[in-house]
């Protein structure tokens, strides 16, 4: 939706060096649930000695993620089960996009039209009215 916006993930250039250009401009949300991995801890630690301001996403106000945060956002679990679930962080994501949308306003609209011309063209999507009943 916006263009100033990257994905940082695990591969073959180091999350470092994904982050080498950030500056105090920027913003990073971390998200980071148990068993809370190291290697983001260490990226929103590198993020702060670069200045930005850092918002993050986790289970609770006690979660290690949050001593490297400005803005603390807890979207927590208590479901017991033996598989963990997403289903508040992305509930709370999903709100967050559609907050910025909402903000964006015309330039979301005119972005997701462009899209749907692209997908109609090239018919990435079934069309509802050609499917078999």
């Amino acid at each position: 939706m916006l263009d100033n916006v990257k994905i940082i993930t695990a591969g073959p250039n180091d999350v470092f060096e994904q982050m080498l250009k950030l500056t105090s401009n920027d913003v990073i949300i971390g998200i980071s649930y148990p068993r809370y991995s190291n290697r983001t801890l260490e990226a929103l630690d590198y993020g702060k000695t670069k200045g930005a301001k850092i918002i993050s996403i986790t289970d609770s106000l006690i979660s290690p993620v949050n001593q490297y945060a400005d803005f603390v956002l807890v979207a927590s679990s208590n479901m017991l089960s033996f598989v963990d679930s997403l289903v508040a962080p992305m509930s709370l994501l999903n709100a967050l996009i559609i907050a910025i949308g909402t903000e964006k306003g015309e330039q979301i609209t005119s972005y997701f039209e462009d899209l749907e011309n692209i997908w109609e063209k090239f018919n990435i999507y079934m069309n509802n009215n050609n499917k078999n009943s």
